[in-house]
């Protein structure tokens, strides 16, 4: 096995500008997050709690010209309209006891069939906004909320403000990796940089939509602070067990079958095609058989691959590794059959599913 020393070097002015806006970004989003949960939540909440105490406005009274009390006008049921499917949005067409007509948001949890059409109803507003909605009389009494619920209106910040956080973490950390560390490694997809920013991100998918799983605050803060628990944990689990396997080669256990199979490759260095290109797109391999080709079907054009040519282990991609680099969907995960002939080194480019049969075809002998 050929082993290299990993090339290191002080940061470069270039890699600072081209990480710096990344880093100013996830500080931003975390100090974003940070007020989001110190001032538009806590008011939000002491909204809620005003809203809660409220009592129902006496005529003429200074608290019904402020809108701190619970004022309610009877209306009648006209019609009620879903608009979308995955998250429907329900909507009250009412008319007033003076004959005007008004259109009303539920919010999402309420059911488009909860009151049929001339059902009398009670718009119950506190600080200008409709709140809910009331209808039936003694036991059959029910309470709709509209969407200025202020009940749920620390969802929508909370959830920023918990999503936020992970988030600016994952840049900023990508930002520094990429500006002090990302010489400790060769790979054009270092598990350094991928396992701290991928997990940090699915972390902020999590928080940010637990709000809307938790009635309160604290319950969500609280239940959010386990799942950041372990999901650090779990980064960090994973980034150790990373460490301690510390090796690039990757285990392909060969693949055999009786007919040719042909799949994309490349020959990574090459230029020899026209305008610089690869000479070769694919690679048969089978019985006795081992061969560039340009055909897709492997039939024709095929160029033998070296004779003596000795695998030496499977690995990642490396960033050093010489151009032109595999582009396109296909070649988003693709391994690096690290081969010599003679002195010469070969390095095949495949797709990580046909990796077992090139190995295949390489350890058997005569292949070429």
């Amino acid at each position: 096995m050929i082993t290299r020393n990993v090339p290191t070097a002080p940061p470069s002015p270039r890699r600072l500008l081209y990480s710096l806006p990344a880093m100013v970004l996830g500080v931003a989003a975390i100090l974003i997050g940070v007020w989001l949960l110190l001032v538009p939540v806590r008011q939000d909440r002491a909204d809620a709690r005003a809203y809660d105490a409220a009592t129902n406005c006496v005529a003429g009274s200074p608290r019904e010209r402020a809108g701190d009390c619970l004022s309610a006008v009877p209306a009648v049921l006209e019609e009620i309209r879903s608009e979308g499917t995955r998250n429907p949005r329900i909507y009250l067409e009412v008319r007033r006891e003076d004959g005007s007509r008004q259109e009303i948001r539920l919010s999402r949890s309420t059911s488009s069939s909860f009151a049929p059409a001339g059902t009398a109803l009670r718009l119950v507003s506190w600080r200008g906004e409709i709140r809910h909605v009331n209808y039936g009389t003694g036991e059959a009494a029910r309470t709709v909320f509209t969407e200025h619920n202020p009940r749920t209106a620390h969802e929508t910040p909370l959830g920023w403000a918990l999503g936020l956080g992970p988030a600016g973490a994952a840049l900023l950390w990508g930002g520094a990796w990429f500006t002090w560390f990302s010489s400790h490694s060769r790979r054009t997809t270092p598990w350094q940089f991928n396992v701290p920013v991928l997990g940090l991100l699915l972390l902020a998918v999590i928080l940010g939509t637990s709000p809307i799983m938790y009635d309160s605050v604290r319950e969500t803060l609280r239940w959010s602070g386990f799942l950041l628990a372990g999901g650090v944990v779990a980064i960090a689990a994973s980034c150790l067990h990373q460490m301690r396997a510390n090796t690039d080669t990757i285990r392909v256990r060969p693949r055999t079958r009786n007919r040719d199979r042909t799949f994309p490759a490349l020959l990574i260095g090459d230029t020899g095609g026209p305008g610089g290109t690869p000479r070769h797109s694919h690679i048969v391999v089978g019985p006795g058989v081992l061969a560039w080709t340009n055909d897709p079907s492997g039939r024709s054009g095929r160029t033998p691959l070296p004779p003596g040519l000795v695998l030496e282990r499977v690995r990642h991609p490396y960033a050093t590794d010489p151009g032109p680099a595999p582009r396109g969907n296909k070649w988003q995960f693709f391994h690096v059959a690290q081969c010599r002939d003679g002195d010469t080194e070969v390095l095949i480019a495949v797709e990580r599913r046909a990796m077992p049969w090139l190995v295949g075809a390489l350890a058997a002998p005569g292949a070429a």
